[in-house]
């Protein structure tokens, strides 16, 4: 598990916005911008990927809120 207490992405089934995490690293040498959606040229996304098995699993934006892609629902 990688985070908890999420809320489901309006737009993009399969993305979760959560501020609570854990078994992650952010990789904060690592700068990415959205592909589209986010016009503010202050926020900064890096990336972030699983503390296990160092698989890509989202972004940090720079108010400290993780964004996860391509999540299974779990309701644990």
């Amino acid at each position: 598990m990688l985070f908890f207490c999420s809320v489901s992405h309006l737009s993009y089934p399969g993305q979760y916005r959560a501020m609570f995490v854990q078994n992650v690293r952010v990789l904060h040498g690592s700068q990415v911008r959205p592909v589209s959606g986010d016009d503010d040229p202050q926020m900064k996304y890096y990336s972030v990927i699983c503390g296990v098995c160092q698989t890509n699993v989202g972004v940090m934006d720079s108010e400290e809120v993780y964004h996860f892609h391509h999540v299974l629902e779990s309701q644990v």
